[in-house]
This record gives structure tokens, C-alpha cells and sequence, in this order.
């Protein structure tokens, strides 16, 4: 894959270079040929270097789509009792996240809740949350996994607007949990710290007013 790139790289610089060449350098007789067919590889190289961007981000987008409404699915078939625990896990993963952000990686003061501000200010903040949730469900640690997903997944629509619609889902699903989730908090060990910050819902991603 790697020598088609390069091929297709050296051809269509070659191509771009001789038509600047003929363009360019015949009315001003300043540039030899050479220098145009470097530069028209310097463009090609560029241009393909943001199609695979572009490709990326659009397998990155569908992937985490499917992996969102698996997820998604996973939640509207819980009752409320049992998304309380979800809803519990979300809030401690939120405590411990904002709490120890410099420890976790993430710059001093960073808040989910202002998702839009969290990755402008950390724009690798996508990247390090999933990896912090393979490590968990690596080492079997499945409710700190799950209680940061959707905090990833509002991450990833903020990223990708596609993503939007079913991270407001998400959201909506969760929230059915806020009632029965301070009595897992009262079982917890940090449970009055992580009182706190049950109910609470990224910017944007709650219910529409």
C-alpha cells in the first residue's frame, strides 16, 4: 500500500510539476523544470496527506457510530434501576477524571461538562479517554470502563457532529438512572464526593428546553 502511495505521490507531482513548468516557468525563464516537478510532489504529497486524514476521520466517525448504538441499545433495554448503576459510575468517572486531570494526563481544570472547552483545550482529549477505558476493560475494571463511555462518546460528537444525535440519546438514557443512582453512592466509598456530581449532563446534551 505503502509503494502505491508513493507512485501515485511521484506521478502526480511529475504531472503537476511539467504543467506549472509550462505555465509558470516558460514566461518567466527564472525556475528550471527540476525545481517544478519538487514542488509539484511537495503539493501532491500534501493533498494526499489530507485525503487519508479525511479517510480516517470518516472510519473513525463510523466506527464509533456503531460502537454508539450498540451502546445505546444496550441502555433502553435496562430499567431504571439498573442504569442507576451506570448513572453512579458516569458521575464517579467524572469525579475522578476532573479531580486528578493533571495525574490522568489532561490539563489542570479540564470539566466534561463543557465538552466543546474540554477539547480545545486538550484537542487529544478523544484519544486518551479511550485509551484510559482499554486499559480498564484490559485489567477487568468493567463499571470504571463504562462509566466513562459516555463521556467519550460526547467527546467524539463534539468532534464529529454526526455523532450528535445518539450521544443526546445516550444522555437521555443515563439520566433515567439519576434517581436510583445516590444509593449506590451511599454504598460507595467515595460516595458523598461522588453525590456531587450526579445529574450531571454535558452542555448541549440534555434535554431541549
Amino acid at each position: 500500500m505503502k509503494l502505491v502511495i508513493l507512485a501515485v505521490t511521484g506521478i502526480l507531482g511529475a504531472f503537476l510539476g511539467a504543467f506549472l513548468y509550462e505555465v509558470i516557468a516558460k514566461s518567466q525563464g527564472r525556475l528550471s523544470y527540476t525545481h517544478f516537478v519538487a514542488l509539484g510532489v511537495l503539493v501532491a504529497v500534501l493533498l494526499i496527506i489530507l485525503m487519508l486524514r479525511k479517510k480516517r476521520e470518516k472510519a473513525t466517525a463510523k466506527f464509533r457510530d456503531k460502537e454508539m448504538n450498540s451502546f445505546l441499545l444496550k441502555l433502553k433495554r435496562m430499567d431504571s434501576e439498573e442504569i442507576g448503576k451506570l448513572a453512579f459510575a458516569v458521575a464517579k468517572a467524572q469525579m475522578e477524571i476532573e479531580s486528578n486531570a493533571e495525574q490522568n494526563g489532561f490539563p489542570a481544570g479540564v470539566l466534561l461538562t463543557e465538552p466543546h472547552a474540554f477539547l480545545t483545550t486538550c484537542p487529544d482529549g478523544c484519544e486518551m479517554l479511550n485509551k484510559q477505558i482499554i486499559f480498564a476493560e484490559k485489567n477487568m475494571m468493567w463499571q470504571v470502563a463504562t462509566g466513562m463511555k459516555p463521556w467519550l462518546y460526547t467527546l467524539g460528537a463534539v468532534a464529529y457532529p454526526e455523532l450528535y444525535r445518539a450521544a443526546c440519546e445516550i444522555w437521555g438514557e443515563v439520566a433515567r438512572g439519576f434517581p436510583h443512582a445516590s444509593a449506590y453512592a451511599a454504598a460507595s466509598y467515595a460516595g458523598e464526593r461522588v453525590h456531587a456530581f450526579i445529574g450531571n449532563i454535558p452542555e448541549g446534551f440534555g434535554p431541549k428546553t
